[in-house]
């Protein structure tokens, strides 16, 4: 991590001598609760990171956060920062406790959360949100269903949007499920490097894949696009020392 860490301050620091527009597409500092509000009501994806200038880590954070957001993959999410002393209120109501901190908005509804100084984990999180399905757009509107076709070709972006991906219900962080919460605590064992799919948030997905892939439960995972299994099948090509063999070297972490 510090190396991972050295890195991208050292290319920050590069930064200077870019064009102002390159800047201005990062981070963006809120000072009120007005400007939380309005980055939530204007944008569909949105990661709200609670730091602090007297937290070290929160500084290394803002870095690493910086770089996420100058990412050509991630320029749909509208990332802003700002102060739990200067919104109170609003860190109340999200129990914020410790900087920094992180919560990720889908058109002003609460998806996910992120605690703690793990740049790890915070890619993760971001690539979480970037593949997360939008909510409806308001509660009494109908939501337009996708052709067959279309599905279908969502389903193949999806299932090859990373090596290694995961459809579960819940997060990493927060599993809704024995059986997804099995899955991510086998994966983190053996250090795969994953994406995840929340099929809780997009019910045409949910039943979409299961036709798509003909596998009737989840979690799913999927390597290169292609379906290995659920957590009985993942299980046993671990314990055969199978696993790791079928999967891409940028999908596996190097030893520690």
């Amino acid at each position: 991590f510090i190396i991972f860490l050295s890195v991208l301050v050292r290319e920050y620091l590069a930064w200077g001598d870019r064009p102002t527009k390159v800047q201005m597409a990062g981070l963006y500092r809120a000072q009120n609760v007005a400007d939380y509000q309005k980055a939530r009501e204007s944008h569909d994806r949105v990661v709200v990171m609670f730091t602090s200038e007297w937290s070290e880590p929160s500084k290394q954070m803002e870095v690493v956060a910086e770089r996420l957001a100058a990412k050509e993959e991630n320029k749909g999410i509208y990332f802003i920062a700002l102060s739990p002393e200067d919104v109170p209120t609003v860190a109340s109501e999200l129990d914020i406790a410790a900087v920094p901190y992180f919560v990720a908005f889908l058109r002003n509804t609460l998806h996910s959360r992120l605690a703690g100084a793990s740049a790890p984990k915070l890619v993760q999180f971001v690539a979480d949100v970037v593949a997360a399905a939008l909510p409806a757009a308001a509660a009494g509107d109908a939501k337009q269903e996708r052709s067959k076709e279309q599905l279908e070709a969502d389903l193949r972006k999806l299932v090859n949007y990373a090596p290694c991906m995961v459809f579960m219900k819940g997060t990493p962080q927060e599993p809704r499920c024995k059986f997804s919460r099995k899955m991510m605590e086998m994966l983190e064992k053996e250090q795969v490097k994953f994406s995840t799919f929340n099929i809780l948030n997009d019910m045409e997905v949910r039943q979409g894949l299961k036709e798509f892939s003909n596998w009737p439960t989840y979690p799913q995972v999927y390597v290169n696009g292609k379906l290995i299994g659920g957590v009985d099948i993942v299980e046993e090509l671990i314990e055969g020392d199978e696993f790791k063999a079928m999967l891409p070297l940028e999908a596996v972490s190097p030893a520690k």
